[in-house]
Formats: C-alpha cells, sequence, structure tokens
C-alpha cells in the first residue's frame, strides 16, 4: 500500500548505504521508513512526510493521532528511540555486534536480538518484546537497495527474515523440552533462544531436531541453521572485538572483575560494563561526571582512569552521519493492526 499511495519516494541521496527501520506494535499497527543510512531517520521523517501518511490513515485504521503517536512511539521503549534518533542504522547493527546493544538501548539490555545478512536485503538486526512489538534496524551498501523487492522479502511470511523473531520472542516455548533434549538448555524457560548454548550447536544437532514434527512445523533446516550460525558469527564478533579493546591500554585499566560488574552498573545507572568486565564504550561515552565517580567508587578504577577511558571512547566514536536539517527519509508505509508491512 504504501508504494500504491506514494508515500515511498526518493528524496535523500545516497550516501555510502542505505537505511530501513521498521516496527510493528501489537494492537497498533506496523510502519517502516527508507532512506538513505542516517540518523534520525524516523522523526524526520514523520515531519516530512507525516501529512502524506494521514491522508491515507483512514484506509488503514488510523487517524491523525494514531499517526502521531505511532511516530512518537515508532519502537515503543525511549531508549531505543533515543538510539535511532542519534545513531545510523549501520552504527546501531555495529555496536551490537561488538556486544553493545544494551549499552546502546539499556531499556532493552535483557531482550534478545539477532543479526542477520543476505544479499537480497543487506544487514539487520531483529528484536522483539512477546505482545508489545518487533523491530528491524537494516543497512545495505548499495543505491536504491532498501526497495520494494527488499522490502517484500524482509516481510515474506514463508521466507523473510521477520520469521527469526520467533525463536527470540518465546513462539517456540511449546518446542522447549524436545529441543533441549537434544541440545541442553538450547531454549529458555521462555522459549528464547539462549545465546550462551548456541555455539555449541552442531550442524549434525539442527538436522536431529528436524525429525521432530513439531520442530519441522515450526521451521525448517535452513532458517534453523542459519539463525544459529548467525548466533555463532555474533558470538565469534563481539569476542574478536573485546580481544582488540583490549589491546587498548586505556581501556584495559578499566576491565574489572565481573563479580564486580553489577554494582558498576547500578552505580552508573546503567550497563557501563558487559559480564565479562569489559568497558562498553556505547555507555562509557556518555558517563555524566557525577555518575563516573560513583562508578569509580564502586569498582576502585580511579576517577583519572575513568576520564581517560570517557575521552578515549568518544574518540573512537562510530561514523554515525546526522542527516542536515531538511534533508529526507524516503517515507512511510502504515498497515491494521497485526498486518505487516507490504506495499
Amino acid at each position: 500500500m504504501g508504494f500504491e499511495h506514494g508515500l515511498f519516494q526518493a528524496s535523500s541521496k545516497f550516501d555510502n548505504k542505505c537505511g530501513l527501520v521498521a516496527s510493528f506494535r501489537d494492537g497498533k499497527g506496523a510502519a517502516v521508513v527508507l532512506g538513505s543510512n542516517q540518523a534520525d531517520m524516523v522523526a524526520k521523517t514523520c515531519q516530512k512526510h507525516g501529512s502524506r501518511w494521514k491522508s491515507v490513515g483512514e484506509h488503514v485504521g488510523h487517524n491523525s493521532a494514531s499517526v502521531d503517536e505511532y511516530c512518537t512511539n515508532f519502537i515503543p521503549e525511549s531508549s531505543a528511540m533515543s538510539a535511532i534518533q542519534k545513531r545510523d542504522p549501520a552504527a546501531i547493527i555495529a555496536a551490537a555486534k561488538q556486544g553493545q546493544f544494551g549499552a546502546v538501548m539499556p531499556g532493552l539490555k535483557d531482550h534478545l536480538f539477532i543479526v542477520t545478512a543476505k544479499p537480497e536485503f543487506g544487514e539487520c538486526l531483529f528484536t522483539a518484546q512477546t505482545g508489545k512489538f518487533g523491530a528491524a534496524v537494516c543497512t545495505c551498501d548499495s543505491k536504491e537497495c532498501n526497495n520494494l523487492t527488499a522490502l517484500d522479502f524482509i516481510v515474506d511470511a514463508d521466507k523473510g527474515p521477520m520469521r527469526l523473531l520467533q525463536f527470540i520472542d518465546g513462539s517456540l516455548r511449546n518446542l522447549t523440552s524436545a529441543m533441549n533434549s537434544i541440545v541442553s538448555g538450547l531454549l529458555d524457560a521462555e522459549g528464547k533462544i539462549n545465546a550462551a548454548v548456541v555455539d555449541n550447536v552442531t550442524e549434525v544437532d539442527v538436522d536431529e531436531m528436524m525429525k521432530v514434527e513439531r520442530v519441522a512445523s515450526k521451521t525448517n533446516k535452513h532458517e534453523l541453521w542459519g539463525i544459529v550460525q548467525d548466533y555463532q558469527k555474533l558470538l565469534k564478533a563481539e569476542k574478536d572485538y573485546k580481544a582488540d579493546l583490549m589491546k587498548d591500554p586505556i581501556m584495559y585499566d578499566m576491565k574489572i572483575y565481573a563479580s564486580k560488574v553489577q554494582a558498576a552498573n547500578d552505580a552508573a545507572g546503567g550497563p557501563l560494563y558487559g559480564a565479562d568486565g569489559a568497558p562498553n564504550t556505547e555507555f562509557l561515552k556518555n558517563l555524566s561526571p557525577h555518575k563516573l565517580q560513583e562508578a569509580s567508587a564502586a569498582t576502585g578504577v580511579s576517577v583519572d582512569k575513568f576520564q581517560k577511558g570517557v575521552s578515549k571512547a568518544n574518540g573512537q566514536e562510530s561514523s554515525t552521519k546526522v542527516a542536515p536539517p531538511g534533508s529526507a527519509d524516503s517515507a512511510f508505509g502504515l498497515k491494521l493492526a497485526g498486518m505487516t508491512v507490504a506495499p
């Protein structure tokens, strides 16, 4: 419907990458923003193209007020909205692959996510909260790569990557015992995939799972083995990033024992440290002087070392591109509650 009603119109210049931010909210509908890979894609699109979206709202169960509400709560969690305002999609995905998803979106730090890539759509991060929302943040590397074909594939109910949400939103809860009988602890009590166990899963294990009728009715080998490999790649990417980070003497001096992480994060007011005791630079770069003092007291790391760490983190910022005033994100599309985005 978005393309049919002219809601998707090219207006931002291609700059190295394209971007896509999409969400669905239970009882509210679903929407997608397409454009160049820029920070604040959602708000700028709402400001520039919101009136066009509102003009067809009555056809999809919405009105002016509900469109404004969806724009304000595109992903209904404040830190997630802050993240997509301040960072471009590529920067958000990069941080997640470093193990800093919770540092970028502290309010979602306990939520599962997955990063996957295919030629059909580029690279996407997916996350969800059961009964509330699902979201995708995507980027690709060629002009107009976030086009109708890519969007159709992403939301394809039979083979699109949005299907992967079932592995992280609890939809597989009734399969927990069956899958865990083959790989112990693969799904947690809520039916969500256990990232800590995934690294040990083999293709033979997946073949065994697919012999279970209830598993085969929910997924297929290509999809299941694919998400296992995606998680394995994520774990390796995080491990490699942390190894490189610890080569920096300033960051190495900030590392703490895992037993101190909870106290440090409580003092800092968020995920300053990962579970392994390595600092999350995405959170560190915004650490206030007051919270820095408290974190220093909780960890035993000197204020001077913290200050150097903050400076270093800000000096290594990712290449977030803030869209200049008036520059355009391409468009919006909205469907009725319970329906996925589709033109």
